[in-house]
């Protein structure tokens, strides 16, 4: 039997491999507009709300950790 930690260590590896192999097919922009939270977070300095953008009903860190990104860049890909 294999132990937890080590057992830990390959889902690890598995999800972060997952994510390299979506990150490289899938497409940044697609029908959840995560991108016009993101812009109305760098434009107003706060979190919008569901009336004012309607996918801010999702947890904001994501959001609060890619609006650097985005100020910075403006690219989606690198977002994403």
């Amino acid at each position: 039997m294999m132990g937890s930690s080590k057992r830990s260590q390959y889902l690890l590896a598995a999800g972060i491999l997952v994510r390299i192999v979506v990150f490289i097919f899938l497409a940044p922009l697609k029908n959840d507009d995560h991108g016009e939270v993101i812009q109305y977070l760098v434009d107003h300095g706060r979190l919008a709300n569901v009336s004012q953008v309607l996918q801010a009903q999702h947890p904001p860190l994501y959001y609060l950790s890619a609006a650097p990104v985005w100020k910075f860049t403006g690219n989606h890909k690198l977002v994403q």
